[in-house]
């Protein structure tokens, strides 16, 4: 693991590339339940952006039931318009690291933290396939973020194996398992 500190944007961003912090076992919906609970616990909410599970985050969170005290919202931005425009994902991020990487992931959850106003906020960009990626990234690169109304954020980056839809399934308990690590 190593950490970025952005200190025009404040705050430590944590990235971690070399497999530490493994899925929790468990299955998507439990850690859905789980996320909400302990949003719950704390009196913390939580947004989304998406990319390239397209909501699927979103729908497992407002699956559980009371998910309405802390689910604020997401933003799917599937397109790099509205990565910049909804956002405020800077274009010079994605043309030096790409749509899919860490740096976007963090900007995009940051953008989330800000429009939604929320006290955390996860964000997903990747190459669910079968086409797709650049000089960047393959398909089947997921890059991901968390992050905190503090300040603080956490990215990752993950290879997935599969059919577009058991990447996106993959890439949801991800994220949803690092949502149940950090909060």
């Amino acid at each position: 693991m190593h950490i970025i500190n952005n200190k025009s944007k404040g705050g430590e961003v944590s990235v971690d590339n070399d497999g530490l912090g493994e899925i929790l076992g468990g299955d998507v919906a439990g850690l859905a339940k789980e996320v909400v609970e302990r949003l719950k616990t704390k009196g913390e909410t939580l947004s989304f952006a998406e990319s390239c599970t397209a909501g699927n985050v979103c729908r497992r969170i407002g699956g559980v039931a009371g998910a309405s005290a802390v689910f604020m919202g997401g933003v799917v931005s599937y397109a790099v318009e509205i990565k910049k425009r909804i956002l405020g994902v800077d274009e010079k991020i994605m043309r030096k690291y790409g749509v899919v990487s860490e740096e976007t992931a963090v900007e995009m959850a940051r953008g989330a933290l800000n429009v939604m106003q929320t006290t955390w906020a996860g964000a997903v960009t990747g190459y669910a396939g079968p086409g797709g990626g650049d000089e960047h990234a393959s398909v089947g690169t997921v890059c991901f973020a968390v992050a905190h109304c503090s300040g603080a954020v956490r990215a990752f980056r993950r290879e997935f194996e599969g059919e577009r839809g058991e990447i996106v399934e993959a890439a949801t308990k991800f994220l949803l398992s690092k949502l149940v690590e950090l909060i």
